[in-house]
């Protein structure tokens, strides 16, 4: 989760980065870029919309467009995913550099970090279905979704042990 909050924006978008959000925050400063909730909201509101096309296609004894209507909903879910996965780590960096709110911070990380836990079991769950465990990306090498799971249910013991 650490590395998360602290990986830089794409260069060239308008996003703001978690630690620079939360620094706005404490200061009282504006931005005129896009919030981490914000981003969060854009994925939650793609991933409804793919979701919802998938529910209006049938795939029957089509096998193909099976695994084309599981590939649409994995990216849902992982869509979902990074939604709640944003949301967890912005409240974390919250409750780490606010004194007030604590308790408020800490119950709203914990509640969309596990909600984030939840949507990368659907994505792995789902992905098991047509792919094997672990799978080779071109863009991040080998992924390991049962064990990037482990690694989501340790995010929400951080938080809830951190001070």
């Amino acid at each position: 989760m650490n590395s998360f909050i602290n990986q830089e924006v794409h260069p060239g978008t308008n996003y703001v980065t978690i630690p620079e959000f939360v620094e706005t925050l404490k200061t009282g400063s504006t931005l005129n870029k896009t919030t981490p909730f914000q981003a969060a909201q854009k994925i939650n509101n793609y991933s409804d919309e793919a979701l919802s096309f998938t529910k209006e296609l049938k795939a029957g004894n089509n096998k193909e467009l099976h695994y084309i209507l599981n590939d649409i909903k994995s990216m849902v879910y992982l869509g979902k995913y990074y939604t709640h996965k944003i949301k967890g780590s912005t409240y974390f960096e919250m409750l780490k550099k606010f004194d007030n709110d604590k308790k408020e911070n800490r119950e709203a990380a914990v509640k969309e970090l596990s909600t984030a836990s939840f949507f990368w079991k659907k994505y792995m769950n789902i992905s098991l279905e047509s792919y094997k465990n672990p799978i080779w990306t071109n863009r991040v090498g080998i992924v390991d979704w049962e064990k990037i799971y482990n690694w989501t249910l340790k995010d929400i013991k951080i938080v809830k042990e951190s001070n």
